[in-house]
């Protein structure tokens, strides 16, 4: 519902916690009073932020990443519109306007929640982007480890030679203006702005697995160790049975209490690779024993 094409399909879309709501209350047979509204004012850039704008299977656009509460998705993590809902895996789509809303900001700069951001532009933000997903997110990481990727990654590029955004395979073009301090000073303001630290306190989640005294696996069951071995009584108890890779040869394995950054016993066996010649404490390489 933005710019000034007469042709745009307008849309309405609502949060998961309204729709729910509604749900409910329609099938217990009450009657649900909607009103909508037109807040006004300048949207040229929500304009520029929408996504799948032409897409005719949702009637237009389903995200806003400059103003994600348009489509009824936060746009930091203590908005009304966070999802506390099981399903959607916790809301992994409808909570993504918290990054989405980060990823534009740092872009264009802006004041969000009392937090003034500097624009660095789609050049520098896109290889901080990219580089935090490429090389430091895992498919577990939560939005703690979001900011704390973004700024290693910021950190990681200060005064790197940067290539030039590009869909063509062989378009190599440098990037003449290299990332800063001061642009990582406005990625940890991004952070701060949409609260990427901040615990989702409105939707009062409880560990999956409690940490109780005696039942460490939550109320009703009990732990038991059925078998545990170590290496302090020495290695008689263990046997090497296959080697890794196929045809590798035999580690002549052996007990240390010398192994560097362990305070109790290990086991080490010479590394077959090095040379028959060299010093036995040259080529030892420790290692658990498999």
């Amino acid at each position: 519902m933005s710019g000034d094409d007469p042709d745009l399909v307008s849309t309405v879309s609502i949060g998961l916690s309204d729709r729910e709501a509604i749900r409910t209350a329609l099938g217990a047979g009450e009657t649900v009073n909607v009103t909508m509204k037109d807040a006004g004012g300048d949207r040229v850039d929500s304009y520029r932020w929408l996504l799948s704008e032409k897409s005719t299977a949702f009637g237009g656009a389903i995200r806003d990443m400059w103003n994600p509460n348009c489509y009824g998705d936060p746009g930091k993590v203590s908005d009304a519109e966070y999802k506390c809902s099981t399903d959607d895996n916790g809301g992994v789509h409808g909570n993504s306007g918290v990054p989405n809303h980060g990823y534009a900001l740092l872009v264009d700069g802006g004041t969000f929640n009392g937090v003034t951001v500097e624009g660095i532009g789609l050049q520098k933000a896109a290889h901080i982007y990219y580089k935090a997903m490429n090389e430091y997110q895992t498919p577990i990481s939560d939005f703690v480890d979001h900011a704390n990727s973004l700024e290693a990654s910021c950190a990681d590029l200060t005064g790197k030679k940067l290539n030039k955004l590009s869909t063509a395979e062989d378009d190599q073009q440098p990037f003449n203006d290299k990332i800063n301090a001061g642009d990582c000073a406005q990625v940890a303001k991004m952070t701060q702005a949409i609260e990427l630290r901040k615990e989702p306190v409105q939707c009062a989640f409880e560990p999956l697995l409690p940490d109780e005294a005696g039942a460490p696996c939550g109320t009703g069951f009990t732990a038991r160790t059925v078998w545990s071995e170590d290496f302090e009584a020495g290695i008689d108890g263990w046997e090497q049975t296959a080697e890794i890779p196929e045809g590798s040869k035999t580690m002549d394995w052996e007990q240390t209490y010398d192994a560097p950054q362990h305070d109790s016993a290990t086991a080490f066996a010479p590394d077959p690779r090095r040379t028959a010649t060299a010093s036995r404490t040259a080529t030892t390489t420790r290692r658990p024993l498999r």
